[in-house]
């Protein structure tokens, strides 16, 4: 009994007496640290239990801390919704590819609206041409229509028609000290036919009228044809060509003179570049036209002369696009320097779809581009 009861007073001495922590015994963390209790499912982030706090160490601590933060974010990396890249505003799908080279399946008429067929210019437009005496140039603007329509959809036989409104102004002073003219005013109209068939090939056959205000009021007329072959989907060769039609004459100050579309012949080449822009190119010749000068009048005609063109249409969205024509013949001081440049509009958005579009015009909208007007006194 006296052995037991003696160990008994030693206890309690012992659980009384303070306890001496060593500088280098770990020491409990009272602000973060993971609880071996949970609540809800959620481990405890409450005030350390001193129960517990000798097991929490700082190293401990980060440890456990990083581990929780490494799960929360896996987490909410999974909750979330994967991330969408978007590389431009161009859409593609199954049905409206943007891209022409590469989606281009068929010439099959699925869903194509009156709209796809349908452009609408406005630009500046410039021409010099023998019509104008060698003493003038024509600056101002251009605003065109052109609409394809289906005729005949198995044989991809269809008609165009389209209208064109030109505005100018002298680009130089002669004409108007002479006899009082300051600009001129120009009605384009094209009417045509045109075929594309799924073998690549493609032909139009169109007439075009002009009327015009300038020294005199005119009424002109020509045929345009146009013959294509598709060698794969990004490019085509063929030939253009006018032939004149109706003539008209015209009278400034006491002269009169005799106004004419000039006759000629091209050979095109039509490429479709990555990003649905097309240009085209074409050499070609004419026959001869005058180079009668107001002031010094004679007879003097050149021969047979070279013809240089190009064409361009980039599109700037699915609505819009650059659009625009030039026809250089020799010699550059008799001969036509026409050209026009501005935006396209496409009220069906498929201006990056043209080359898909079965039943687009075929033959460009007449311009001054496509109709020079020669002058015989």
């Amino acid at each position: 009994m006296g052995l037991w009861a003696s160990v008994a007073v030693l206890a309690i001495f012992q659980v009384q007496m303070p306890v001496e922590v060593s500088a280098s015994a770990p020491r409990p963390n009272h602000q973060v640290y993971e609880s071996p209790f949970t609540v809800f499912g959620t481990a405890s982030l409450a005030a350390p239990d001193t129960v517990f706090a000798p097991f929490h160490t700082d190293a401990s601590i980060q440890q456990t801390a990083k581990s929780s933060t490494q799960d929360l974010t896996i987490d909410s990396q999974e909750e979330e919704p994967p991330a969408i890249l978007q590389l431009s505003q161009v859409e593609f799908s199954d049905h409206e590819p943007a891209c022409v080279p590469e989606c281009r399946e068929s010439f099959e008429v699925i869903g194509e609206h009156w709209l796809d067929r349908l452009q609408l210019f406005a630009g500046i437009d410039g021409a010099k041409q023998p019509q104008d005496l060698g003493v003038n140039a024509n600056l101002g603007g251009r605003i065109h229509a052109n609409l394809g329509i289906p005729l005949v959809e198995e044989w991809g036989l269809g008609v165009q028609m389209g209208t064109a409104f030109v505005a100018a102004g002298n680009a130089v002073a002669v004409l108007e000290t002479v006899d009082g003219t300051e600009g001129r005013t120009q009605f384009f109209t094209t009417v045509g036919l045109f075929q594309r068939l799924p073998n690549g090939i493609n032909w139009g056959a169109g007439h075009d009228f002009l009327y015009q205000e300038y020294y005199d009021n005119n009424f002109l007329s020509q045929w345009r044809f146009q013959a294509g072959y598709e060698l794969n989907e990004s490019n085509e060769i063929g030939v253009w060509s006018t032939l004149r039609g109706m003539t008209d004459d015209a009278v400034i100050g006491a002269t009169t003179v005799q106004l004419q579309s000039i006759n000629q012949i091209n050979v095109y080449w039509n490429h479709v570049w990555p990003t649905a822009a097309e240009t085209a190119v074409w050499v070609g010749v004419c026959e001869s036209h005058g180079q009668e000068v107001l002031v010094f009048p004679q007879d003097d005609r050149t021969s047979a002369m070279p013809i240089l063109g190009a064409r361009v249409n980039c599109p700037l969205s699915d609505y819009w696009s650059l659009y625009g024509e030039t026809n250089l013949m020799m010699p550059a001081d008799s001969g036509t320097v026409d050209a026009f440049l501005g935006f396209a509009f496409y009220p069906g958005g498929n201006a990056m779809r043209q080359k898909l579009t079965r039943f687009r015009p075929l033959l460009p909208m007449g311009g001054s581009p496509t109709f020079s007007v020669d002058l015989n006194r």
